[in-house]
Formats: structure tokens, sequence, C-alpha cells
């Protein structure tokens, strides 16, 4: 996990080893190029430096809701275990030890940096063995149903595992939790280059796509089990918002990031909330072919609903962060485009 180019000398930012985190920025002023390379948008100082440093590394104190963590020494070696978490290390530049997606087992599959990265369990059922033989200095497990379990794991990186904080605990925007990982690596300029870059792209996208404007959405997640409605905390409400759609909020106010409903609580919440499509993102078994077999009747009656089911393109919209957009742009948009018209 190396350090951007910065002044040499003492005081400077360590440059720790790994991969090159690919952010890149212009001379006079920090000019963003859209070019994709390993699903990062590069951003490149004027003065032939790498971009942002790290913040110079000084003794820190970790807040979360299990209390106070102690880091003396800037982390090289984390294990990432919530939704996002992997992610968002990536995008600092950082590399992942070994790490999960929150619920799911496997790395983030739009990241390919994080490809070959080993997977330890879930967030909430964690893999000790292969979180130890990871050798990490830090864990970082940010999905609030871990917290628990996160006290269990201080102990295999030598008493530095972070847990969500208090304002992250009923949802946050992956803006927030990026912000909540940099100050804890020391890497806030980083964290803003990265926001920076991401924004360019939705500008892009959403000049692409000016049908989206105004239209009325809501987004639904059906995994074969549950119904689950998008709140304004979570990824796809927060992007789709960003696009130019007017993201409706039913469920808003409820102080969860998804809402599991019931048959009736769906046409209350949904079909009753005068939105012009609803998203219904699947994950569940009968999914990939753009079919309505295997839903549930409140999913296919009342609002007209837009299929996305292509797994990377559905992961990258209901779990992804910054990395995310290529997946989306390819695998998601299109289907929406195409459902609204």
């Amino acid at each position: 996990m190396p350090g951007y180019g910065g002044p040499g000398g003492p005081g400077s930012a360590p440059k720790p080893k790994g991969r090159k985190p690919l952010l890149i920025g212009g001379a006079a002023a920090l000019v963003v190029v859209l070019a994709v390379v390993l699903g990062f948008v590069l951003l490149r100082g004027g003065d032939g430096s790498d971009g942002p440093a790290l913040d110079a590394w000084s003794a820190r104190t970790v807040t979360d809701v299990n209390g106070e963590t102690k880091l003396d020494s800037r982390p090289e070696r984390i294990v990432a275990l919530g939704a996002g978490d992997a992610e968002l290390v990536s995008a600092l530049g950082f590399d992942v030890a070994a790490g999960a997606n929150g619920p799911k087992s496997e790395m983030p599959s739009w990241v390919p940096a994080l490809k070959d990265v080993p997977t330890a369990g879930t967030s909430t059922d964690p893999d000790k063995s292969a979180i130890e033989k990871a050798k990490p200095d830090l864990i970082i497990n940010t999905d609030p149903a871990a917290a628990e379990k996160v006290k269990d794991l201080k102990s295999l990186a030598g008493g530095r595992a972070i847990a969500v904080p208090t304002a992250g605990s009923n949802g946050w925007t992956w803006q927030e939790q990026l912000t909540f990982i940099a100050e804890a690596l020391g890497a806030k300029d980083r964290a803003a280059a990265v926001k920076k870059t991401y924004e360019a792209k939705i500008t892009e996208l959403r000049s692409a796509h000016p049908d989206f404007n105004g239209k009325k959405l809501d987004v639904v997640h059906f995994n074969g089990s549950a119904t689950m409605l998008a709140t304004s905390a979570t990824n796809p409400f927060q992007l789709l918002g960003l696009l130019g759609f007017s993201m409706q909020t039913p469920g808003a106010g409820s102080g969860s990031a998804w809402l599991t409903l019931g048959t009736s609580d769906f046409y209350k919440a949904v079909s009753s909330s005068e939105v012009d499509r609803t998203i219904v993102a699947r994950t569940d078994a009968a999914a990939g072919n753009g079919g309505y077999d295997g839903l549930p009747s409140s999913l296919t009656y009342g609002v007209p609903i837009v299929i996305v089911d292509k797994t990377n393109g559905v992961d990258a919209l209901v779990y992804g962060g910054p990395l995310a957009l290529d997946a989306i742009e390819s695998q998601v948009l299109p289907a929406i485009a195409k459902g609204i018209k």
C-alpha cells in the first residue's frame, strides 16, 4: 500500500509497501481525467508526484460503538470485513490482506484489485483462522450487526479492531464510511480525491442519460427470502438520486437502511407511493434472465417494475461505493434506461 509521491525528508508521509492507489489530478488545478484503469479513475499531480500523499502520521484514537482503539502506527496489513470496507480501503490505496463484503464472503467483484484477496468468512461470521493467517495489524468491520464480533477479533490484530461508529449504526453513505476509514488510516486527502473523482464520473453519466431527470423511482432488493425497500441511507438510493431520478422515500424515518417488507407492507409502502417505476434488484436463485419467474406476486402487480439481475451489477448497485460505477454503468443503467421508456 504505497504512499503517493510527496516531499521527502524528515516529517514527510511514509510510503507503505504495496499497490499504488490509482488516483490522478492536473497541473494548475485538479483536472479529472475520466480514464478507467482497474476500476479507478486516475489523478496525477502536476509536479510529477502520484497525487495526494498520506497524512503525516500521528498516533490516534478511533472511537466506535465498542469504545476506543489506539493506533500508534499506521496500519499496513488490513483485514476488512464489513460491507464496503474492503472496497474503501482499496480505494484509499491500501492493500487488503483478507476480507469479506459484509454478509457476502466473496470480495467485491467490481474491484479487480481485490480479485485474489483471501476471504475471511463474513462480517457476522468471521473466519478466525483465515484472519490469523493474514497477520493483520488492523481489522475493520463496520457492519452494525457485527459490533460484538469485533470485540472477539481484537486479539488477532494486537488489540486493533474497529467496529462501526455510532453515527453509522443505523445506516450511512459510503462517503461517510470512507471519511471514517480515512481518518483511521491517515488518508484524508486521498478520501477527498476519491470523492472528487466519483463526482466527475457521476456528472458524465448524468449527462449521458438526460431521460433519467425527474423520473420517480423507488428501489427494492429481492434476495429470494426477503423483499427489502431502499431508504435514503442506502447506496442505490443515493446513486440514482445523483443521476437525476426523483427518489421516493416511503420508508424514510424508520432508522433502518433497508426495510424488510411483507406483502401488505409492500402495497402500502410502494404501490401507493406514486412512483413511475420500481427498480427490482434480484439476487435470488432464479435471477439472471431478466424475467419475472420466482418473484413474489406483490412485486408484479401495481407499479411497473424494472428488473435488474446481472449479479455483478446488482451487487455493485446494492453494496458498491466509488469503485462500482463501471459495473453499474455497463450492467445496470442500460436496463433502467430501457425500462423507463
